[in-house]
């Protein structure tokens, strides 16, 4: 869904390797065409609580952020994110690496 011409959002199922789901996840990104890079904000929702991250994406094969916080047994989660596109750009994994 765009909100705006460089601002927009998306819901998705997540599911592990052997596609059972695993949570679902929201995210709000934005573009910036003078920089050619993209900013997206997500919170991802398992049974175990809510998890919340930023990634910065420009040029390249890898999307890489920090988780910010979440709730749950997330609450006061620091670490990373990683996404990675597959070359149709049809899959997306991600690993999240965090630390209460």
């Amino acid at each position: 869904m765009n909100f705006s011409r460089t601002t927009g959002g998306s819901e998705d199922k997540d599911v592990n390797k052997a596609g059972k789901v695993i949570g679902y996840d929201i995210l709000r990104f934005s573009f910036n065409p003078k920089t050619n890079t993209a900013s997206i904000s997500v919170a991802l929702m398992t049974k175990d609580g809510l998890l919340y991250g930023s990634l910065h994406r420009s040029n390249g094969p890898a999307t890489r952020g920090t988780v910010t916080g979440g709730t749950g047994i997330f609450g006061g989660a620091t670490g990373t994110i990683t996404a990675k596109s597959n070359k149709n750009g049809t899959k997306t994994a991600v690993t999240i690496t965090y630390h209460t």
